[in-house]
């Protein structure tokens, strides 16, 4: 379970309408001493009075308040890292009031272009964009905001503290504390819209399967006989067993086993990309991802040399959400290398290599390819 995270630190900062607000009262307090008028000593003394209490008082209540933050943990580009904030607070009597949450200046991982020094990377977010605002928590109380960053680039962004701040009642003091509470989000390229007919045909080519119908689990399954069952409308006529039917005086339906996957390999062609094109492969290897999780098919991923650290990354292949997740994850932080790959890839008899490139000639003389290019995002743009 969460547990709320007390302040780290409180500030006060006047505002420029608090700046006069004092230059005001110091004003009063000179003609009152000047003058001896005592109607001046009353409206310097309410003065003081109002700064006691936006400072002071509206500032003792954010000390009493505890938060939690939950971040979403995967985004994709174009989309939004959402943010939840939960305050609590534990004064026994002073409401908070006027709550506002802006989040600090974070650290963010984006994926430089070969070449590139690491600070020159995209940026994956920005924090600032932030902002959620809380009405009022009652004593003993707690409440819940919800805030979104647009994710503009894929990468990890590291989230660190956030601020509560209120400027109740008169705005003439900014009363702010700080929690720490470190936060990740891991934003995943957009995926290019590619036809299913593209990916079929793709798959039917070369060696290691024998057509598209076998490169896909369809609802039959396999060719291996496994039992009868009873008819349920909507059943294939070519799946009735007429002569068991005909004994049974019923209509049975035949049963196959299910057909292992196939195995995939999305190999990236991203060295002598340039960036755009090392996106447009990357984008389009998500694409292929998410065609594999609806046809179910085994799906890894190869791009030598493409970590942080100058290793390969290699992904092999498996079924199941998880599995996907992680390639998607993979393509979220990869660095394009700068030079070919050292080894070739490491797959086993009978896997599929699928070759993503952006140009005629990334997938020249090394089988089946998909042509980043020729292939947009969803909804037009990038």
């Amino acid at each position: 379970m969460d547990t709320p995270a007390r302040p780290i630190r409180r500030s006060y900062r006047p505002t420029l309408t608090g700046a006069l607000y004092v230059l005001t009262s110091l004003l009063l307090a000179i003609g009152a001493i000047n003058g001896q008028n005592n109607l001046l000593f009353w409206a310097f003394g309410l003065a003081v009075a109002g700064l006691l209490v936006s400072g002071v008082i509206s500032g003792a209540s954010l000390m009493g308040v505890r938060a939690i933050r939950r971040v979403d943990p995967r985004a994709v580009v174009g989309g939004f890292i959402e943010v939840s904030y939960e305050l609590f607070n534990h004064n026994r009597l002073l409401p908070c009031v006027g709550v506002n949450l802006t989040e600090s200046p974070s650290r963010t991982k984006g994926t430089p272009a070969p070449g590139t020094p690491a600070h020159g990377a995209p940026m994956v977010a920005h924090p600032a964009d932030a902002f959620a605002t809380i009405v009022s928590i009652g004593a003993r109380q707690s409440a819940t905001v919800h805030a979104r960053i647009p994710a503009l680039a894929r990468g990890r962004l590291e989230l660190a503290d956030f601020e509560a701040w209120s400027l109740f009642p008169f705005g003439v003091m900014r009363k702010s504390v700080r929690f720490h509470t470190p936060a990740r989000a891991l934003v995943r390229p957009r995926p290019l819209l590619i036809p299913r007919e593209t990916f079929e045909s793709v798959l039917h080519e070369g060696h290691g399967l024998t057509s598209a119908r076998h490169a896909v689990a369809g609802v039959r399954g396999g060719e291996d006989y496994f039992s009868l069952r009873e008819y349920v409308p909507g059943d294939a006529a070519r799946d009735i067993a007429w002569k068991r039917s005909a004994i049974a005086e019923a209509p049975l339906v035949k049963v196959y086993m299910p057909r292992r996957t196939s195995r995939v390999w999305l190999s990236l062609s991203l060295p002598g990309s340039t960036p755009e094109e090392s996106e447009k492969i990357i984008s389009a290897a998500a694409g292929l991802v998410e065609l594999a999780a609806e046809r179910r098919i085994e799906i890894g991923l190869w791009a030598p040399g493409a970590r942080s650290d100058g290793r390969d990354v290699m992904i092999r292949p498996a079924l199941g959400s998880v599995a996907y997740g992680l390639v998607l994850d993979a393509l979220a932080e990869l660095v394009p290398p700068d030079r070919p790959a050292a080894h070739p890839i490491p797959a086993g008899p009978g896997d599929r290599v699928v070759i993503v490139h952006a140009g005629a000639g990334g997938a020249a003389g090394a089988g089946p390819g998909i042509d980043a290019r020729q292939h947009e995002f969803a909804e037009g743009g990038a």
